[in-house]
């Protein structure tokens, strides 16, 4: 037992003595430590001097010119240097486990260059610590415990790309005013500060200082009772200043003004947030509860409950509408098991009420944030009229379900359910972010029992049938531009379509459309058409003042104009190529008025070109040929139109004869950079000849305008009374030279009791009008002037101002000369009894003499 004893003495004291001979060898010589420090930091590491060794309990040491080199590429050759450096540590703390305790540290002559430009690592990275090092613990506990410093003469530099940071040092833990840290530098361009002092306090750390940064202002004031194991943390921190919302297309950037004031309490493995309010004005976010452990966040527990009395002042929109959007939104955020968790979110703005949650898992956790929303309101117009600058004309309740994932850069939507009244969509998509533009793949499907009302809820004013409809698709979006539509169905009560387009972004562009249409059912438009008919106003016919009196037009009048200037570019057919084509099988007009039509269009080398626009049946058969060029700056148009059994106006106004033959011949060309230019420049010829039917007499009055419902009430005053007018026949021949149209040799209207004969010019160039009227009662064979229910009447004036030029006394104005009706002489030639009066058919006699009555109109309706 003795022996024992005596060896283990005798190890201790050469132990000792190796230790004594170690430390005097580095007072000596400091290289061995020198490269040892060099090898492990793969930096060069120099020391000059290491005295005034003292060992013990508290053992102390003066080191001397310590520096850490900068990599090769850094600006600035020393990571760190020290000057002097006096350690005072308690020594048995070395071995023990804990942090190692430093009585006392006093340094002068500190600069430290913490570099960490673009493409290379940060200067502090050195080669024994691994690029992707964390922290490796759970807590915030320090390794070491310095119970005093006194530093002096310091000063630590940061620079990266978009930031330079210069930090200077001095004073002492214990003592005086404390550590004094001094920080000024710029942060992308803008000023930053900080001013602050760290001091020891009964056992404890004192942390205390204002900075500033751009336009933000920091607070920091709190203790941390236990250094060693960081706890009793009793801090408030607080920023204030403005935050530019983004400019947008519609209005400059708007500065929010903003504050956070939160208290923190707690310890290195869990800090809580009390009372912590983010706001701006009267809008608000409080927060409650714990971080968790700030090393890794797990234990994360926040209570979030936001209140603003109108949201749109928080966001970088602008409306025009004043009504302000109030909102209220509460949840609780999690972290857990890596995934930071927005759960049992609720909100209400106005009627309208949300829930749902969202899950966003941390980085390297290779998961997919998912959201999941639903919200529902009972009034889709309230919740609109705050964003938009009209309410829709309908109003209706709304429920939509939105759930979906998004792993960087795609958003995968696996569910939209979007109910707004009797109207939902429904869609399935993936959604991929691009620099370019979006990439999208998925199908969606809207539907709903009433097309009108969905129109209606939307805003929109088109009337369609308030039927049933349904419109589904395959959609893909490309990262060129191109557009595909695949496996289309779409129907709206009868009618119904099918059929794929695609769309290839390029120069030029390129467009395939097939698309089928299995029934085309108008029946809903020519009721819509007749209501409106039905309901038109008939008060005002026979009123010769809303025409205008017969005084001369002034300078204004004569510039109005009624056609407008609408651009027609035909740049787009240069940039655009491709076939288009359109079959239906049943256009269902009546029951027993349907037909079929086929459609086909080439778009190349400029031109949009009709391969073939054929349609055939009871209802009507002909075909069309129609051609636009681009005529920069505008487009030249041709149309060749041959149709039968076309009974366009009785369709609209009443019950049209579907026996009667009715055929429509045009062929028209122009050329023009806006509407009123083409029109000016139109050539060509329209032929009418058709059958009778019965026309709704308000009708026609809503079908030709106010001017036109006047001038008939004028030449028949029985439309004032008889609700229809039984026609047995209509034909014109107009010929278009240059914009002149010329109602040549005229047109004619037989019923059953009046004939109605119109010829004259429109002048598209100044829209000027020179038309004439003449009317005979149908009484007999042989019809007199004295019967005439009113022979003559001339319509002057523009588009934009006719004039009804006629006296009480049945005269006519034409050219400038008030002719009598009853010196025309081709009425007492009997030219009218007998190609008029008498004819079984005027409208064939129109076609059959349209040479001879070329030159007799001319002198009848008063026309040079």
């Amino acid at each position: 037992m003795k022996s024992l004893l005596w060896v283990s003495a005798l190890v201790l004291l050469l132990l000792i003595g190796l230790a004594g001979v170690t430390l005097f060898q580095l007072t000596r010589d400091t290289s061995f430590l020198q490269d040892y420090l060099s090898s492990a930091l793969g930096r060069e590491v120099r020391i000059e001097r290491i005295h005034e060794v003292r060992l013990g309990r508290q053992a102390s040491f003066t080191i001397e010119g310590v520096s850490v080199a900068n990599p090769q590429w850094a600006g600035e050759p020393q990571l760190l240097s020290v000057q002097t450096a006096r350690i005072y540590l308690d020594l048995l703390s070395i071995f023990q486990s804990g942090p190692i305790v430093i009585n006392d540290l006093d340094v002068s002559g500190l600069q430290a260059a913490l570099l960490a430009p673009g493409g290379h690592a940060p200067s502090w990275q050195l080669s024994a610590q691994p690029a992707d090092a964390g922290p490796t613990s759970d807590s915030l506990q320090l390794p070491l415990v310095l119970e005093q410093a006194t530093i002096t003469n310091s000063h630590l530099v940061y620079r990266d790309p978009e930031r330079e940071l210069k930090v200077r040092m001095s004073g002492q833990l214990q003592g005086g005013e404390g550590l004094r840290v001094l920080l000024d530098g710029q942060s992308r361009g803008h000023p930053v500060s900080f001013d602050g002092h760290v001091s020891q306090r009964d056992g404890g750390l004192a942390v205390q200082g204002e900075g500033q940064f751009e336009h933000w202002m920091l607070s920091l004031r709190g203790t941390l009772a236990d250094p060693f194991a960081f706890t009793g943390l009793d801090a408030r921190l607080g920023i204030q200043g403005d935050y530019a919302l983004p400019a947008t297309a519609d209005a400059d950037a708007v500065v929010l003004p903003l504050y956070l004031d939160l208290k923190l309490t707690g310890s290195g493995t869990q800090l809580d947030v009390q009372n912590g309010t983010l706001g701006s004005g009267d809008s608000q976010l409080l927060v409650n509860g714990t971080l968790g452990n700030p090393a890794n966040f797990e234990g994360l527990a926040l209570r979030l409950d936001l209140s603003t009395p109108d949201v749109k002042r928080l966001l970088p929109v602008v409306t025009s509408q004043p009504e302000a959007v109030p909102l209220s939104l509460r949840g609780e955020l999690r972290f857990v098991d890596g995934v930071l968790q927005l759960q049992t979110l609720r909100g209400r703005s106005g009627g309208a009420r949300l829930k749902g949650s969202v899950h966003l898992p941390a980085a390297g956790k290779g998961r997919s944030a998912t959201v999941a929303l639903r919200g529902s309101g009972e009034s889709l117009a309230t919740a609109l009229s705050p964003w938009i600058q009209r309410e829709p004309d309908d109003d209706a309740p709304f429920d939509f379900d939105f759930q979906a994932d998004w792993a960087s850069p795609v958003l995968t939507v696996h569910t939209l359910d979007l109910e707004v009244g009797l109207n939902r969509l429904l869609g399935r998509f993936t959604l991929r972010g691009n620099a370019q533009r979006p990439v999208m793949n998925g199908r969606l499907q809207l539907s709903g029992r009433r097309a009108q009302h969905m129109l209606g809820v939307l805003g929109a004013t088109t009337e369609v049938a308030d039927d049933p409809f349904m419109l589904k698709a395959d959609v893909s979006m490309h990262e060129d531009g191109s557009v595909s539509v695949s496996d289309m169905e779409g129907q709206l009560g009868r009618s119904d379509v099918s059929g794929e387009w695609h769309y290839v972004a390029g120069t030029p562009a390129r467009l395939q459309a097939k698309l089928h249409a299995g029934t085309l059912d108008l029946r809903p438009m020519v009721e819509a058409f007749q209501r409106q008919s039905r309901s038109a106003r008939t008060d005002n016919a026979g009123r010769p003042d809303a025409l205008g009196d017969n005084a001369p037009l002034t300078s204004k009048q004569l510039r109005d104009r009624v056609i407008p200037q609408t651009p027609l570019p035909g740049d787009w057919l240069d940039n655009l190529e491709g076939n288009m084509s359109l079959s239906v099988g049943e256009v269902l007009l009546r029951e027993d008025m349907t037909s079929r039509a086929e459609f086909r269009f080439t778009i190349a080398d400029g031109a949009l070109v009709s391969q073939k626009m054929q349609w055939s049946g009871d209802f009507s058969s002909g075909s069309a040929q129609l051609a636009l060029h681009n005529a920069a700056p505008g487009l030249r148009i041709s149309l060749h139109l041959d149709t039968h059994r076309l009974p366009l106006i009785w369709i609209l106004n009443a019950a049209p004869d579907n026996a009667q033959e009715a055929t429509y011949k045009a062929a028209l060309v122009g050329q023009g950079a806006t509407l009123r230019q083409l029109a000016a420049s139109l050539d060509g010829t329209v032929a009418v000849r058709g059958g009778g039917g019965r026309l709704d007499n308000r009708g026609m009055m809503f079908f030709f305008g106010d001017v036109f419902g006047e001038i008939f009430s004028q030449l028949n005053p029985q439309v004032r009374d008889d609700t229809y007018t039984n026609v047995d026949c209509h034909a014109a021949i107009l010929v278009v030279t240059d914009g002149l149209v010329d109602v040549n040799p005229g047109a004619v209207l037989r019923t059953d009791k009046l004939d109605m004969i119109l010829g004259g010019t429109v002048d598209l160039n100044d829209e000027r009008l020179n038309l004439a009227f003449n009317t005979r009662s149908r009484t007999g064979v042989g019809i007199s002037a004295s019967k005439a229910v009113t022979p003559y009447l001339r319509l002057g004036g523009n588009l934009s101002h006719p004039r009804l030029v006629v006296n009480a006394k049945g005269v006519v104005i034409s050219g400038g000369a008030a002719v009598a009706t009853g010196g025309l002489s081709i009425l007492a030639e009997g030219l009218w009894d007998r190609w008029v009066g008498t004819s079984l058919n005027p409208c064939d006699e129109l076609f059959e003499n349209a040479d001879e009555a070329q030159g007799v109109l001319k002198k009848m309706l008063g026309r040079p």
